[in-house]
C-alpha cells in the first residue's frame, strides 16, 4: 500500500483489498488531523 498526499487527503495507489479499504476508511477519519499536521 502506497499513500500519496494530495491536498488535504491521502489517496491509496495500487491494488485494493478488503484490508486496504478498511485502511482507507481509517485515513478518511484521520484526514482532518493529518491535514493539520501538514499545514
Amino acid at each position: 500500500m502506497v499513500l500519496e498526499l494530495r491536498g488535504d487527503t491521502y489517496t491509496e495507489i495500487g491494488n485494493f483489498s478488503n484490508d486496504d479499504l478498511v485502511k482507507s476508511s481509517i485515513f478518511s477519519q484521520l484526514n482532518l488531523k493529518v491535514s493539520q499536521v501538514f499545514n
